[in-house]
């Protein structure tokens, strides 16, 4: 995602930790009013992040999974925010880092917080086995997608209860008994909602429960008053009264009171008694005044409100204003919540009541406005519209941290300094590898004589008289996560050392790191780095020296070295007839970077296609060189038609490609049949003179895909016909599995004049 601010200049770092509503919001007011000098950054777990309003109509069939989830992805490349997408397990406030799963930490100036909240399921014994929880929605979404296959094939009736009698179990409830008699009418099943005191929806007035209760009975819901679960067993829901009840049940659903994550309590945050984060009217924690946190992970204590997510709406705006001003150091904004909120439950069946104090209303009207209200509020974070071209503006100098970056930002319209003057600081240099090194020491290698860990002015390898094969490539970042693209450049520059069966040595590595300040740009580069020395040790490859210097944007090189035996050495060229050519990976990196460019690719389909360039080639290398394949190469820049081509160059065999055999990217065909090209494309459709085809092989759909370059692409091998099953097998089952079968080859004679061949 490429950052749409115009000083590209980074002083400051401001960081959301969750993809809530209120974030949301933050980060769309952000995409029409970037604050120039600071960069936002989104960490999220997931790509996609529901609207907890719809989930009712999700689960009754009124809507889709598309309608009802928010594109995080999507929605930071247009605002030009980083995302990142990890599990956050911790925060260290006395150092602004923030910890993540599996990989390294990210600091902050400013942090805000929100994660949501969970139903405390683990308090009662059973429950987190035998019970599906309501959140994660996600996690829940996924159940309930089993469940609805239940439901319509199972020959006998289904016993599901819903633990909680809060407005949110009470719709969820109605939702599941709604989709589960359009499912099976057949069998019709029993619902149970389980009460555990005497009043359902709490906070609503006596009408609005009586209706709720009446709509219950009507359905044939049996509400069970006063049921306190004491335990969840696979069979049975058990209460804790003097003389136990038993329930039998099939599936339990738990939609109980809110419980916070642990990790803010960890952080030494300042909490309340019920373990959320405590926050004052300005939205920012009572007890570190760079924290913020709002939604259903924090109380406002001085004005405390339902976990509800119309509070979590109502923030968004007030956050925005307060994150911009805490930065800027200017007086922040009181945020008071509204007592009152009219409240619309949705009964299933595209009918809702309307709740508000002492007003009661209901009926498909009510549904109406509410289905109003929840798509305008979807459309304003999915229907993105292009953005104009904004205004140069200057940093507020209140960002700069010393006087040499206020005098740099007032020359920025000098020329930067080329050559050596364009180097990245040594300190930053030696202190970002010192904390890398601390936490990952660099592979360890005999034959480097002098090295990363003993510095000089150049690297010295011993090759004890071996072959010694070198790779180079470098490209500018096509994410804005500088870890993963770090990962991605190592697998990509080291593939064509795995296409040739060699085992990757030693590297050098050459970075470009965008102009930011000295603290930001250790941050960028403790990222970046990280990422580099971590995947080079998988490949038990050393990283031995490089070279940094400043640039507009990031890019990332390495020059890769390895050391084999003339007998060990493969090439490319080598394919022989009645053989059969295998690809490890799909195709359409090319389609889905550059549609996500253009903020039209689906957030799932940009990051399953950053999950095939982050897979190393050198198991599959190995295994297919164990397979005897006769040539090797790996498919990147020229696509799979100009690395074909290498390979056949004199060979007189003739490559015959089935078109629908490729396997492609999840939503590459889609947007390629949109017209989205990369900008290499055009040159590598000049590859076309080397392919036999007719006019209906280039309307099949497909037939782009063929010329589109890759970034961390897969293998080509050519393998006899006898070994392909098996050999695929071991590709599938080493995490390769859309590895398949794509041409096979046949002699060259006078009527076959072209290397490569389409058939249907």
């Amino acid at each position: 995602m490429q950052a749409n601010q115009t000083d590209t200049t980074i002083y400051k770092d401001i960081v959301l930790i969750g993809g809530g509503h209120a974030h949301a919001i933050v980060i769309k007011m952000w995409g029409m009013r970037p604050l120039p000098g600071v960069r936002l950054t989104l960490i999220s777990s997931t790509v996609d992040t529901p609207y907890s309003g719809m989930l009712p109509g999700l689960v009754s069939g009124h809507y889709s999974f598309e309608q009802t989830h928010i594109d995080l992805f999507t929605l930071c490349s247009w605002a030009g925010v980083r995302f990142i997408c990890a599990e956050v397990t911790g925060l260290n406030s006395e150092y602004k880092s923030i910890e993540l799963k599996e990989r390294p930490n990210i600091e902050y100036d400013l942090v805000s917080i929100n994660t949501g909240s969970t139903p405390n399921i683990t308090k009662t014994s059973g429950a987190a086995q035998f019970a599906t929880a309501v959140k994660p929605i996600s996690l829940f979404y996924e159940k309930w997608q089993s469940l609805k296959d239940k439901l319509c094939n199972t020959q006998k009736p289904l016993s599901i209860a819903l633990v909680g009698a809060g407005a949110g179990g009470f719709e969820l409830l109605l939702a599941m008994h709604h989709r589960a008699e359009q499912l099976n009418q057949n069998h019709p099943h029993k619902f149970h909602w389980i009460v555990s005191g005497d009043t359902v929806l709490v906070g609503h007035n006596l009408k609005v429960q009586q209706h709720a209760l009446a709509i219950c009975k009507s359905r044939n819901i049996d509400v069970h008053f006063n049921f306190k679960v004491a335990q969840v067993t696979e069979q049975n829901l058990i209460s804790n009264h003097t003389q136990p009840l038993s329930l039998a049940t099939d599936e339990v659903i738990w939609c109980t009171a809110a419980s916070p994550a642990s990790w803010p309590e960890k952080a030494g945050l300042a909490i309340t008694d019920e373990g959320f984060i405590a926050i004052d009217d300005h939205l920012r924690s009572t007890s570190h005044k760079d924290i913020f946190a709002v939604g259903d992970v924090a109380t406002q204590v001085a004005n405390p409100r339902p976990k509800a997510g119309v509070f979590a709406v109502r923030q968004g705006p007030v956050l925005f204003k307060n994150l911009r001003r805490a930065i800027l150091q200017k007086t922040l904004l009181k945020h008071k919540p509204q007592k009152h909120f009219l409240s619309l439950l949705a009964t299933g069946d595209k009918q809702a009541i309307a709740s508000r104090g002492a007003l009661f209303l209901q009926g498909a009207l009510m549904w109406c406005y509410k289905n109003h209200i929840d798509v305008q509020f979807m459309d304003s974070l999915q229907k993105l519209a292009p953005k104009k071209e904004m205004a140069p503006q200057k940093c507020d100098p209140i960002l700069f941290d010393n006087v040499k970056q206020q005098s740099l930002a007032a020359n920025s319209h000098q020329m930067r300094c080329g050559g050596c003057g364009a180097k990245v600081s040594s300190d930053i240099l030696s202190a970002t590898l010192r904390k890398i090194t601390n936490k990952i020491k660099t592979q360890a290698n005999n034959s480097v004589i002098i090295g990363l860990d003993s510095p000089d002015d150049a690297a010295v390898i011993d090759p004890q008289q071996s072959l010694l094969v070198q790779s180079i490539d470098q490209f500018r970042t096509i994410i804005d996560d500088p870890y993963l693209f770090a990962k991605i450049t190592v697998n990509h520059a080291l593939s064509d050392l795995y296409a040739m069966n060699c085992q990757a040595h030693s590297a050098l590595a050459v970075v470009s790191m965008p102009y930011a300040s000295k603290v930001v740009q250790q941050r960028e580069l403790y990222q970046l780095m990280y990422g580099v020395i971590e995947q080079l040790n998988r490949a038990n490859c050393t990283l031995i020296g490089g070279h940094t210097s400043e640039a507009s944007e990031l890019s990332l090189g390495l020059s890769a070295n390895a050391f084999t035996s003339k007998a060990q050495l493969a090439t490319k060229t080598g394919a022989k007839e009645n053989q059969v050519l295998i690809i490890t990976k799909p195709l359409g990196t090319g389609v889905v970077m550059a549609a996500h460019m253009q903020h039209i690719a689906k957030g799932t389909a940009v990051q399953k296609c950053i999950n095939t360039m982050l897979q190393s080639n050198f198991e599959a290398a190995t295994i297919l060189a164990g397979f005897n394949c006769s040539a090797m190469t790996d498919v990147t820049g020229f696509g799979l038609v100009g690395h074909l081509s290498e390979m056949l160059r004199d060979s007189q065999i003739q490559c015959q490609i089935t078109l629908s055999s490729l396997p492609l990217i999840e939503d590459a065909l889609r947007l390629s049949k949109l017209g989205v090209q990369s900008s290499l494309y055009p040159q590598n459709l000049e590859q076309l003179e080397n392919v036999k085809y007719s006019p209906n092989h280039l309307d099949h759909e497909n037939f782009p895909l063929l010329f589109d370059p890759q970034t961390s692409g897969g293998l080509l091998a050519f393998v006899d016909k006898t070994a392909a099953q098996q050999c695929l097998s071991q590709l599938h089952q080493a995490g390769f599995q859309e590895a398949c079968v794509i041409a096979n080859t046949v002699k060259m004679d006078d009527t076959n004049q072209q290397s490569i061949a389409l058939t249907l």
